[in-house]
């Protein structure tokens, strides 16, 4: 009777903090439900005080092999899916490579010269979520909780980081080295910054990387979470169903059909009507070395990071930092309304060649109050996603890198 009756109230608690976290607005976002014993770091207003916390990279990673030390996953994110606020899905073609229903669908409504605004809805936001282990000395609250998951935007933490952990002149003359391992367990760097503001307004500045004078212990270290394991990895159908707010028909392939049988203009979600609803359509993605029309002329531009000049524009690594990303998403957008109309034989498709042009204020939005993703720091709601053993502790390996990762058991990072 003791033992029922502690394990009742244990769930009560359970179900309470669960509660809590939601009301914090956490939404349906990109990790994990099952998940148990993760604390999330919510980024007050105010001056903070945080070291970053490294870790041996999982099966997940995008960009780190397995098994090698990262201190950062960077995933790109579609925000407010279906038209339920909040509702966040880690984007797999950005992210992964893999086939994505939402950004197949956006490249055929730009091909066939769609509403922009509309375009660009479905867009990711242009820079990646940057999530971390942190150990927070804003109180001794903070400090009692131990390694804590913070996530934001690239935009508002990662880019400033980067950028001071490389030296100035006069730094190097003063003995430090030429690179700030800030993350490093003996010889790292604390992070300070301030965050102002929220919602679309919030703001992180003042950001300053300051030596420690004491190391991060190996013990301390191995209670990082393996952050690849804690994300939840939708697959190709859930991200569907989820975008057009019904189950996704058994003739739909990923990479192929990523269009509603009713028509590739429809609006998504079960909030939204089709302005003009097409007949069926077959979609296969277009080649990128289509042939230049009389309406298409050569540019001048290059790729600064090896790729082709409006054809990769979402394709590449140095595409989150590239300073002409707006004007080769613009041509993106020009050269898919210019086949649509060599393949229809109407020209109006092209729309005179007008200027997609990417909403950069749009993704300072996202990317600073991030209304559509998850509030940044807060927690996700539990039970918004399957995946996994309920609870699990310890990572397990999922899938190989080669094949779509799958949403893996999520835990401790449990490495020396």
């Amino acid at each position: 009777m003791v033992d029922d009756r502690e394990a009742r109230r244990q769930a009560f608690l359970n179900r309470q903090e669960e509660s809590k976290r939601t009301s914090e607005g956490a939404g349906l976002g990109f990790f994990r439900g099952d998940l148990q014993g993760v604390n999330y770091w919510k980024v007050e207003e105010g001056d903070h005080d945080c070291d970053i916390v490294p870790y041996k990279a999982g099966p997940n990673d995008p960009k780190v092999p397995e098994g090698e030390w990262t201190y950062v996953l960077e995933v790109f994110c579609h925000n407010d899916v279906g038209g339920v606020e909040g509702q966040s899905y880690i984007c797999m073609n950005k992210t992964y490579k893999q086939p994505c229903a939402i950004c197949e669908h956006r490249k055929q409504l730009a091909m066939e010269g769609a509403d922009e605004a509309l375009i660009k809805e479905l867009n990711t936001s242009r820079y990646p979520r940057s999530i971390y282990n942190v150990l927070v000395y804003d109180s001794d609250k903070d400090t009692e909780k131990g390694v804590q998951v913070m996530h934001t935007s690239h935009y508002l933490m990662e880019m400033f980081l980067i950028k001071l952990a490389e030296s100035t002149r006069r730094d190097i003359e003063q003995g430090h080295p030429q690179h700030k391992l800030f993350a490093d367990l003996e010889e790292g760097y604390s992070v300070r910054f301030t965050r102002t503001g929220s919602g679309v307004n919030t703001r992180y500045l003042a950001h300053q990387l300051v030596q420690r004078n004491y190391v991060i212990t190996e013990e301390v270290q191995q209670t990082a979470w393996q952050l690849d394991t804690i994300i939840h990895i939708p697959t190709y159908e859930e991200v569907w169903q989820a975008y057009w707010g019904e189950p996704m028909p058994a003739d739909v392939i990923p990479g192929a059909t990523a269009l509603h049988p009713r028509g590739s203009t429809q609006a998504r979600g079960p909030a939204r009507t089709a302005p003009t609803p097409a007949a069926d359509v077959n979609y296969t993605a277009p080649v990128t070395d289509a042939p230049v029309t009389a309406e298409q002329p050569a540019t001048a531009q290059v790729c600064p990071g090896g790729g082709t000049w409006g054809v990769n524009a979402y394709e590449l690594a140095h595409c989150e930092q590239c300073g002409i990303w707006e004007p080769c998403y613009a041509e993106n957008e020009r050269l898919l309304k210019v086949q649509a109309a060599a393949e229809t034989g109407d020209p109006g498709a092209v729309a005179n060649g007008a200027d997609a042009g990417a909403d950069n204020a749009g993704n300072v939005v996202n990317d600073a109050g991030d209304p559509g993703a998850v509030a940044d720091g807060a927690p996700p709601a539990a039970g918004t996603f399957g995946g996994g053993g309920g609870g699990a502790t310890t990572a397990v390996v999922p899938t190989g890198r080669g094949a779509p990762p799958a949403a893996g058991a999520g835990g401790r990072q449990l490495v020396r």
